[in-house]
């Protein structure tokens, strides 16, 4: 609790970075939200989580700044677009 309050002090984002081998924390610290979404693989529904969490978050008034993993087989692009697929 310390480090998010700290965090909070000082208007900071925490990191929501989920990999493989972890799921980050809801926790939000600032008036944005900064993601990394690094898992080696993405289903549609779980993309769709992921898309109706920041809509929650933006809706709120809070800014969504999310990076799709990278990676040499190029799944990143992909994911992006299907995240961005449902704005209008």
């Amino acid at each position: 609790e310390a480090t998010y309050d700290l965090l909070r002090k000082h208007d900071t984002a925490l990191c929501l970075a989920e990999t493989d081998d972890f799921a980050p924390p809801d926790i939000l610290t600032a008036g944005f939200v900064y993601v990394r979404l690094r898992r080696e693989e993405y289903s549609p529904r779980e993309l769709s989580a992921w898309r109706k969490r920041f809509d929650t978050w933006t809706n709120g008034g809070v800014d969504v700044y999310a990076y799709v993993k990278h990676e040499d087989a190029g799944k990143g692009p992909k994911y992006a677009r299907q995240l961005l697929g449902n704005l209008q």
